[in-house]
């Protein structure tokens, strides 16, 4: 597993339906892109540090949680995450 520090900050909404609360995005298009399908109204909300997300290395794939590329708020997250998952 590789740990990967994104280049910039995450957004996340405002947004406290259960599905959507607490969700990262990459960029701003994509954050409007699935408010605008679920049909809700959220303010988007940078985060204040870039966020951490684990690359397998034998796929090349980010670790995904039900389809969600995970983002995890420090380097110390993603290193348990990569121990868990890694075995």
């Amino acid at each position: 597993m590789t740990l990967s520090r994104m280049q910039s900050a995450c957004l996340t909404t405002t947004c406290t339906d259960e599905w959507l609360e607490g969700l990262h995005f990459d960029t701003a298009a994509k954050a409007l892109a699935v408010l605008a399908h679920a049909q809700i109204e959220a303010e988007l909300v940078a985060l204040e540090a870039p966020c951490w997300t684990v690359i397998c290395d034998g796929c090349g794939e980010d670790m995904e949680d039900d389809e969600i590329r995970l983002h995890l708020p420090s380097g110390p997250d993603a290193e348990t995450v990569a121990r868990e998952v890694g075995g």
